[in-house]
């Protein structure tokens, strides 16, 4: 049972993986439909847009080299981002992102070994 659930688990991250790679490059472009104003020039932080975290002072950045956002509320990539804006789990954000931002992932097709 434990190989299996191994498996699954190892299923669900290679997904996860070929998401954020289908993300590459257009992280900025989809921090703004979420509604991310990132300063182009100028200041590091702005105040986190979180629903669940009031932010007094701006604590809240993006990397582009590491593709990742930190704050002191936590850290994460952009699929993360997108639960913690919307509320949602993994599969309700790639749907958002299938629906709302029309981007789609094909997922490699694998052969079953007997």
């Amino acid at each position: 049972m434990t190989a299996r659930l191994d498996r699954a688990g190892s299923a669900t991250m290679q997904a996860a993986d070929a998401w954020r790679d289908n993300l590459v490059g257009r992280e900025l472009e989809l921090l703004a439909r979420l509604g991310v104003d990132w300063p182009q020039h100028g200041r590091r932080h702005i105040r986190c847009p979180f629903p669940d975290h009031e932010d007094r002072h701006p604590s809240w950045r993006w990397d582009a080299e590491r593709r990742a956002w930190f704050c002191t509320c936590g850290g994460g990539d952009l699929i993360s981002a997108v639960m913690r804006m919307r509320n949602c789990g993994f599969t309700e954000a790639v749907q958002w992102l299938e629906r709302d931002l029309g981007i789609h992932h094909r997922p490699a097709v694998t052969r079953r070994v007997r």
